[in-house]
């Protein structure tokens, strides 16, 4: 019988099967770990994009926010019981509130893979993922920037990459919450690199050092690419941890926050509404500012300014136009041989301030390029469209001009307020009439400040029955007289009516206080600053309170019937030494004559400016309103007594925190009230050197941060 062999086809066809599932197998594992991986790296992107964003945010919060923190800490005195309790000045409350804000943004949820794949939850849910520290780990405390610290620094194996350390008189609040203004001074003797003039015991409040690196233009760039200004740098240095939700060691940046303390130093600043280029010409025309009459050097810094007819490439040179809101070309610019304008009427729009920064750069040697494309920002740019920098003027408008009694100034006020920080006062106590405000009493008073006890120096009084313990105020023995402007007349018609007040011979006034014999000589030397004050009103001093001073007053300007102040004398001011004076009135000021023409023989010691230049003694004037002269500077057959058309040097700015028309800084006006345009002669330029900052000054806050580099 025929047997038929078993074929072994079944077990091929299983080895087959086999194969092809163990095929199939591995390449659905591939599968999964490409789609793992893809979910890995999509977690990480977002990862990165979410700390991108939340450090943004965090540091943009910073510097909007700083500038409230450090006002409200100068407020309160810098107490350090209160912030001990949770006071809202203190860097803990600071740095909760940023980090509450960066991380309660709007930011893009992950997917339930990626959750899945990171092991964390929602973004806005988790604000652990944030902690701010100092740079030795203690939360809700920074490290300051100050000689105390230098250890620390030293320590951290940061000498070298931190700015120079300023000397404190609060050192047990500075790591609780920011200290500036008159607590902090650059240590005397100290030459750091960043510091480009030796430091001298009078004047160790600012020097110059080098502008951030930032596009928002307020210094002028040197030849070097460089911009340098005259400023105090605060800073403090911080760490902030960035943890990592899928449980690797956290990430750890430096970071160094500084409020720069910047003293009004261009030739043009103001905090209103500001027009350049042009005068307000009869009827409703403009006048164009003359090359041949007008010269600008350095930027303009406005509210918002708008430009129209400034000529940029002939005798009005300026560096920059900056706003701090807004900038409105109204015709095309020329700065730096580079045109704005036209096509770029949104010059600070990205697409165009790209372009315009290429052109800008294209036009420099190819040795500058690097320094100006890291230094210097665009020729016209707006501060509120930048995002890690905060410009801020302490312009208090009227208040200024105001002095407070000693005891209801919080260091705020003293900080702000210039009136507040004059040392020589000039009280009006009594007025010959309700009708006539003329002074017939004064009480002059030396003030030293910081918390020392003021004393009368002289009561003076020209009425038949003087008040008690009033002298006799004769004619001729002191820098103070009766003094006023008349009427203008012209064909019988008063176009401008008098005013009475009191003259002020301000180059008298040290000789005369000397002569009293009751100040010492340190005292007498640091009379720097005066102010013109007003008694509080009553029946029996026939004092009106001036208008300027009401807030349901009229407007800006004082009436005719206020006290007005007459400047006499005041040609040679080199009796106030290199700190020069500073007048602060809260009233129409005429200038009744030349003002600081003569010059120091020398320049101060280590200032910075060449041997042989002449030194002016700093001046400011500070006024409700001022006038250039007494009668009128157009000379005519109605008006044969005029005086000479103002020639006007140096720097101006505006008080007034608003206005109905923008502000033309060389609208000047003559004293009997003419606005003179096509006359006047003006050279405005900025302020080079500490040296050359008046006592008592305007303020601007310039925050910044960046990474601490080496950190």
């Amino acid at each position: 019988m025929r047997r038929r062999a078993r074929s072994s086809g079944g077990s091929v066809s299983l080895l087959a099967v086999t194969a092809m599932a163990v095929i199939l197998m591995f390449g659905l594992l591939m599968v999964y770990r490409e789609g793992a991986i893809k979910v890995e790296v999509a977690s990480g992107s977002q990862l990165q994009t979410d700390r991108a964003q939340r450090e943004e945010v965090l540091l943009r919060e910073l510097v909007a926010r700083l500038p409230g923190v450090a006002a409200e800490a100068m407020r309160g005195g810098y107490d350090t019981e209160a912030a001990g309790a949770g006071a809202a000045s203190t860097w803990d409350a600071l740095f909760t509130e940023v980090i509450a804000r960066a991380t309660g943004s709007a930011f893009s949820p992950l997917t339930a893979e990626e959750r899945l794949a990171s092991r964390r939850g929602d973004v806005a849910e988790d604000d652990r993922l944030l902690s701010i520290t100092d740079l030795n780990g203690v939360p809700g405390r920074v490290t300051p920037g100050i000689a105390l610290e230098a250890a620390r620094f030293h320590s951290l194996g940061l000498d070298g990459r931190v700015p120079p350390l300023l000397v404190s008189t609060e050192p047990a609040a500075e790591a609780l919450m920011p200290v500036v203004g008159l607590a902090k001074r650059y240590g005397e003797g100290a030459v750091p690199p960043e510091l480009l003039d030796p430091v001298h015991a009078w004047n160790q409040e600012y020097n110059r050092i080098e502008y951030p690196a930032i596009r928002f233009r307020y210094a002028e760039p040197d030849r070097d690419g460089r911009s340098r200004f005259v400023a105090k740098r605060n800073w403090w240095a911080f760490q902030v941890s960035y943890a990592d939700p899928r449980g690797g060691p956290p990430r750890r940046k430096r970071y160094v926050l500084s409020l720069y303390e910047v003293p009004s130093q261009l030739p043009i600043e103001a905090s209103r509404a500001t027009q350049v280029g042009s005068h307000a010409g009869p009827g409703g025309t403009e006048q164009r500012w003359e090359p041949e009459r007008v010269r600008l050097t350095g930027s303009v810094l406005a509210d918002s300014l708008t430009v129209r007819g400034l000529n940029l490439t002939t005798g009005a040179q300026a560096a920059g136009l900056a706003g701090r809101r807004g900038v409105v070309l109204e015709e095309d610019v020329v700065i730096g041989g580079l045109s704005i304008g036209g096509e770029d009427a949104d010059f600070d729009g990205l697409d165009s301030r790209y372009r315009l920064q290429v052109e800008y750069l294209r036009r420099l040697p190819v040795a500058q390029r690097a320094e100006w494309e890291r230094h210097a920002g665009l020729p016209v740019g707006v501060a509120a469209n930048h995002s890690r920098l905060s410009f801020r003027s302490l312009n208090p408008g009227p208040l200024f001009l105001r002095r407070q009694p000693p005891e209801e100034r919080t260091r705020w006020d003293t900080y702000v307020r210039g009136a507040n920080r004059c040392t020589l006062v000039v009280r009006v106590t009594r007025m010959l009439s309700a009708e006539v405000q003329e002074p017939s009493e004064l009480e002059i008073r030396y003030e030293p400040g910081d918390g020392q006890s003021g004393q009368v120096l002289a009561r003076l009084s020209r009425e038949s029955v003087p008040s008690v313990g009033y002298a006799p105020w004769v004619a001729g023995a002191t820098p103070f007289e009766p003094d006023g402007v008349s009427p203008y007349v012209v064909g019988g018609a008063i176009l401008n009516p008098g005013r009475r007040g009191m003259g002020l011979h301000l180059g008298r006034v040290r000789a005369w206080v000397a002569s009293l014999n009751v100040l010492n000589t340190a005292q007498i030397d640091g009379l720097h600053s005066m102010a013109v004050e007003l008694a509080e009103s009553t029946t029996g001093n026939r004092i009106r309170p001036p208008a300027f001073l009401n807030p349901n007053g009229p407007g800006d300007v004082p009436v005719p019937e206020d006290m007005c102040v007459v400047l006499r004398e005041a040609d040679d001011l080199r009796s106030f030494g290199r700190r020069g004076v500073s007048m602060v009135a809260p009233f129409r000021v005429y200038i009744g004559g030349d003002l600081n023409m003569r010059w120091l023989e020398t320049v101060p010691p280590g200032s910075g400016l060449p041997a042989g230049e002449r030194f002016y003694p700093p001046v400011a004037l500070f006024a409700a309103e001022v006038r250039f002269g007494t009668n009128t500077y157009e000379t005519s057959d109605e008006s044969p007594d005029g005086e000479d058309p103002p020639v006007v040097e140096g720097q101006i700015n505006n008080l007034s925190l608003n206005g109905a028309t923008p502000w033309r800084p060389l609208d000047l006006t003559s004293g009997n009230a003419l606005t003179r345009r096509d006359d006047v002669r003006a050279d405005l330029k900025p302020l080079r050197v500490p040296a050359e900052v008046p006592f008592i000054h305007l303020m601007n806050w310039l925050v910044v941060v960046e990474e601490l580099e080496g950190g």
